[in-house]
Formats: C-alpha cells, structure tokens, sequence
C-alpha cells in the first residue's frame, strides 16, 4: 500500500449512525471534503461513497415500501 492509500483512523471514523438520509449525506460530503484535501485517496472515496448510495437507496426504499402496500390494497379493493 502507497503512502497516499492509507488512511488514518482518525479520517474515517466507524460507528457513525448513517440511518437517514441526512446523515448519509452529510458523511458524503465529508468524505467528498477529505478526497479534494488528498486525506484519503480518491479511489478509497469512490468505494465509501458507493456504499453510501446504496444505504441511501435502502432507507428510501424503507420509506416507500408502506405507501406502496397502502396502494396495492386500495387498487386490489376497486377491482
């Protein structure tokens, strides 16, 4: 591993609670933050913020999921 690839403890810090979508994005634009000052190596970036995405997507998904079911009832009840 290159000097410019590791990563301190101290820059990504674990534990953090990403359970809203503010949350996640806030931690996106950190670690966007910490990419543009070369803290971290902008490949490592890449890779955290996938994840990030995919988070995201599971907490809409979550949010969506009870107002679909509502629909389909009410459609299955017009039949």
């Amino acid at each position: 591993m290159s000097k410019n690839e590791r990563v301190k403890k101290r820059d990504i810090p674990l534990g953090k609670r990403l359970n809203s979508i503010g949350a996640i994005r806030r931690e996106m634009v950190r670690i966007y933050d910490q990419a543009r000052t070369e803290r971290i190596d902008s490949a490592l970036a890449s890779k955290l913020i996938w994840i990030l995405v995919q988070l995201r997507d599971t907490i809409e998904i979550e949010r969506i999921e009870p107002q679909l079911e509502k629909l389909e009832k009410l459609l299955a009840k017009g039949r």
